[in-house]
């Protein structure tokens, strides 16, 4: 019975991967790692869990305790007679998201983790990669980003997108059986439907600051009148509000790496997982300005400065993902299209940005209510 092998299946992306191919019938076998708080299979059954409500009960995948940091991911002999025994493909999903370095990372995670996939594979007789890459590997480009190897004279913007393009350049000059699938999504969003997610970074950013520091309460006992403007945060981000962002939602871009998976004819290419329709930081900013708005009431007939001490604040959390924020290149995705016709990216509306955010706040105040009770 042929298995897929999934680094990354506790993580956001790594969640649908799993839903949606055990959907489909595959066979899962999943690389985690124990935490602090759980074991490995603990984690797995977490997701299960979470998948159960909406999906009913999937049979349970063969959970390996590993960590893709270590050589042979660090798996029991055992466990890595059994992946080279029942294994046919590898989707390598697990990376670091730091946009600044700490300690080895995001390199160990995406560099050292992706060159030990790759001599798992042959070490595993394992023919067949999937590697999880981004879009944004194009760097400071000021052309059409293509669905092609990068030139690695480009500026990359920051350490993640350094370290996850040097992966890409290994994956693809590796001696695979099979040649390899990139697979480059933009920015990851939650759930288009539900707005879930698991993590909370890029466009969440500025909400949860804001979140934090703009609520009533805060407001109240920090002894000022709050005004919020998007046009003030975006001079404050240091933004003109022309920037586009390259949003997709997650339940999208699974379900196309799943399509991709399962459909042999598409293997062996590189795929822009990104909006057809970017939204400009301008809109995005007034959205998350608006629903703000609403959801505590300001009152905007009297609009009074932003505080100078929650300025200062604000611009110091955003300076580390200043470069993020800048505008994005036109992204290419003809072999997407060509392969999933049917597929065309959801369009990233205000209804859509409200549940993301309404997500937010609904798991903002949960936490609150559990660390306070």
């Amino acid at each position: 019975m042929s298995h897929i092998l999934l680094t990354g299946a506790t993580g956001l992306l790594g969640e649908y991967l799993l839903r949606d191919l055990m959907r489909e019938g595959c066979h899962m076998a999943v690389l985690v790692r124990s935490n602090r708080r759980s074991s490995a299979a603990e984690r797995v059954a977490a997701v299960l869990q979470h998948w159960e409500a909406t999906c009913g009960r999937f049979p349970e995948p063969r959970v390996l305790e590993g960590d893709i940091t270590q050589p042979g991911f660090g798996l029991s002999e055992e466990d890595q007679r059994w992946a080279a025994d029942n294994c046919s493909m590898l989707i390598h999903s697990a990376a670091s998201l730091k946009f600044q370095p700490s300690g080895d990372e995001p390199w160990n995670s995406n560099l050292n983790g992706t060159r030990n996939a790759l001599d798992f594979c042959e070490a595993s007789g394992i023919p067949k990669l999937y590697y999880i890459s981004t879009a944004y590997v194009c760097g400071k480009v000021n052309s059409t980003a293509l669905e092609t190897t990068v030139q690695a004279a480009v500026e990359p913007r920051n350490v993640y997108e350094a370290s996850k393009r040097q992966a890409e350049q290994l994956v693809l000059s590796s001696d695979l059986v099979d040649p390899p699938t990139i697979l480059r999504p933009s920015i990851i969003i939650g759930d288009s439907q539900t707005g879930y997610t698991s993590t909370f970074h890029g466009p969440y950013l500025p909400l949860r600051l804001a979140l934090s520091m703009l609520s009533p309460k805060a407001a109240s006992e920090a002894g000022i009148r709050i005004s919020l403007d998007a046009q003030r945060i975006l001079k404050m981000m240091g933004l003109s509000g022309r920037e586009r962002k390259n949003l997709v939602p997650v339940d999208w871009v699974s379900q196309c790496i799943s399509r991709i998976v399962r459909a042999s004819e598409l293997h062996g290419q590189i795929y822009h997982l990104t909006a057809d329709q970017p939204l400009s930081v301008e809109v995005l900013t007034r959205m998350t300005v608006e629903f703000l708005n609403e959801a505590y009431g300001f009152d905007m007939a009297d609009p009074v400065e932003f505080d100078l001490q929650l300025e200062k604040y604000f611009t110091s959390q955003m300076a580390v993902y200043r470069d993020y924020w800048a505008d994005d290149p036109v992204f290419d995705a003809t072999n997407r299209t060509l392969a999933l016709p049917d597929m065309p990216s959801p369009v990233i509306d205000e209804n859509m940005m409200r549940i993301m955010f309404q997500y937010l706040v609904d798991t903002e105040q949960q936490q609150h209510r559990v660390t306070t009770a």
